[in-house]
């Protein structure tokens, strides 16, 4: 079974509420327009999470009294937490951003997703300058960061460019001068004492203003977006956690090991069984998910997935095994 509670997310950031979705004023949350919940059916039978979410969604709605027509927000990308509730209990992480399609489709198990998918204002459809515009988000927790994640050249001795490109906003009209584009560069490693990775830019918006001198985003160089004068510019930084992998210590298996810690036997630390083994494995693999790159991510998911559905059905086998035994 799978049941997904999903929602549509406006990213509504503005000088009021602070450009830095994590660092929002106090009592400015991101308003949630859309909500709810959907069950489908057993994977092993067919059943599967796909959802499209609206490209454009407009915000505020447009109350009769009120003449302003409403902003338009374009959909940004999907994040989902899909969460195994028997054994093995995967947690996985998922992003989908190259379309407004979301979709889960394990080989077995039950799964509760928490499924958001993000808006973003489209620029020129309200009131405001030429801006460059941007954010970091958390791909292994899936949420937005507060770290400081970029460094901006060139600068003047007060870093003034920096500070606000980690405040999320730099007034391209009057910030940036014609001809003299400036490179904001994602820093490979942020955070304490958790140190997340950058993994790559997605280009929600790019305005722009000359063609002959047009601004880019993780082009030529994956971690830089080099903004020209009078150009909008919308972009996320995705990061992954550095996962701590140990060293890999091999331990035979010992099947009299509860007898031994009876006193029947010397007292030993307790190894590791086929089981533990297999579901180490299926573990392993969604680690190195995180580490891989978006092409390869999606298979070493399935993967994962894959191992995880025989650690399970072999649990089960030694439930039934037991079983028969009393």
């Amino acid at each position: 079974m799978i049941t997904v509670n999903w929602q549509y997310i406006i990213i509504n950031n503005d000088a009021s509420t602070g450009y830095r979705i994590a660092r929002r004023k106090p009592g400015q949350p991101l308003p949630v327009v859309d909500s709810g919940q959907a069950t489908n059916g057993e994977p092993a039978s067919g059943g599967m999470w796909n959802q499209s979410a609206p490209p454009v969604i407009n915000y505020p709605p447009n109350p009769p009294n009120k003449p302003t027509p409403p902003i338009p927000y374009t959909f940004a990308f999907w994040s989902v937490l899909a969460q195994q509730t028997d054994a093995p209990f995967l947690v996985i992480p998922l992003i989908f951003d190259t379309g407004t399609l979301g979709n889960f489709n394990p080989s077995a198990g039950d799964w509760i997703l928490t499924a958001k998918a993000w808006y973003r204002w489209a620029p020129g459809s309200g009131p405001g300058q030429e801006a460059v515009e941007i954010d970091a988000f958390d791909q292994t927790s899936l949420d937005w960061m507060p770290d400081d994640f970029v460094d901006v050249t060139p600068d003047d001795k007060s870093k003034t460019l920096t500070l606000a490109a980690n405040n999320g906003y730099i007034d391209s009209s009057v910030q940036i001068k014609p001809g003299n584009p400036i490179t904001i560069r994602a820093r490979e490693n942020v955070g304490s004492p958790v140190i997340k990775q950058f993994a790559d830019w997605l280009p929600a918006w790019v305005g722009i203003h000359d063609t002959n001198n047009p601004s880019t985003v993780g082009s030529p160089d994956q971690r830089n977006i080099v903004a020209q004068s009078s150009d909008d510019i919308i972009a996320y930084a995705f990061y992954t956690n550095l996962a701590y992998v140990p060293k890999e210590v091999p331990v035979k298996f010992d099947p009299l090991w509860w007898l031994k810690q009876l006193g029947l036997g010397p007292h030993i630390p307790n190894p590791s069984d086929p089981i533990s083994n297999q579901a180490a494995a299926a573990i392993a693999l969604l680690l190195a998910a995180r580490n891989v790159s978006p092409e390869l991510r999606a298979s070493v998911l399935e993967l994962a997935l894959r191992q995880g559905s025989l650690t399970s059905a072999a649990i089960k086998m030694e439930l039934k095994r037991i079983q028969q035994q009393k």
